[in-house]
């Protein structure tokens, strides 16, 4: 399959109640050649990224207390 979830069954994903078609076109795939590439600029609000890392290192530091 090509939807991340699909591809990781072990991992029990959640998602918004009404997903983003857009989001459905991401794949692991995508995501590697974006990560090689780095050919698409991304700008997000300095607000909106303040509130985005917090919620990463949230999980990271949840990972590391559970031995993940």
């Amino acid at each position: 399959a090509s939807n991340i979830a699909d591809s990781l069954p072990e991992v029990d994903f959640v998602g918004p109640c009404n997903m983003c078609p857009f989001m459905k076109k991401i794949t692991l795939e995508k995501i590697l050649w974006s990560l090689h590439t780095m050919s698409e600029p991304i700008e997000v609000d300095p607000k909106v990224a303040e509130g985005a890392r917090q919620a990463v290192q949230k999980m990271i530091d949840l990972s590391q207390k559970l031995g993940i």
